[in-house]
């Protein structure tokens, strides 16, 4: 009977939430070149309602290089400094940052704090990028993380089928 109640309870809750997500409710617009920074939080769910759902502070951050309008020396100074970070075949860098499971914090400044520090981190970045002192155009870029990624599959030759010219006439049938 406990379980039935608050199931109960929990659906109204959720009528309740509806109607007030409808009101906050934004049309999509999409990043512009003036907002080249993308946050993605990741919330981890689980079917066992007898625990609480598990703290998650993860945050991470995108930002496709083509939208910073770089010059190639600044480019390839910020493409060295983001090291495993940059995906060629995307052409984003990603950086995460997660903190530990700390009792004194909501998750929710975690992940605030989690956000600035990744955005600091990234202006950084982008600073040291900027400066002329070295463009470091000399130094190639380690591509070693990089997996070749395989457009299709490769399909054996000796596994097609051999070409013939008979017709069923010919066989027999």
């Amino acid at each position: 009977m406990e379980t039935a109640g608050w199931v109960k309870e929990m659906l109204v809750r959720m009528k309740e939430d509806q109607a007030m997500l409808k009101s906050k409710a934004r049309p999509f617009t999409a990043p512009t070149h003036s907002t080249p920074l993308c946050f993605q939080h990741t919330d981890l769910h689980t079917y066992d309602f007898t625990q609480p759902p598990p703290r998650n502070t993860r945050v991470s951050l995108h930002v496709r290089v083509s939208d910073l309008d770089l010059p190639p020396a600044q480019r390839h100074k910020l493409l060295l400094l983001a090291g495993d970070a940059f995906d060629p075949y995307l052409g984003v860098i990603t950086m995460t940052r997660e903190t530990e499971d700390v009792k004194a914090t909501t998750e929710k400044e975690d992940r605030e704090a989690n956000e600035r520090n990744l955005r600091d981190g990234f202006k950084a970045m982008l600073k040291e990028a900027r400066d002329g002192k070295d463009d470091f155009t000399d130094v190639p870029l380690d591509m070693r993380h990089v997996k070749v990624r395989r457009s299709g599959l490769e399909f054996p030759e000796q596994w097609l089928r051999q070409k013939t010219n008979e017709t069923k006439a010919d066989v027999g049938l």
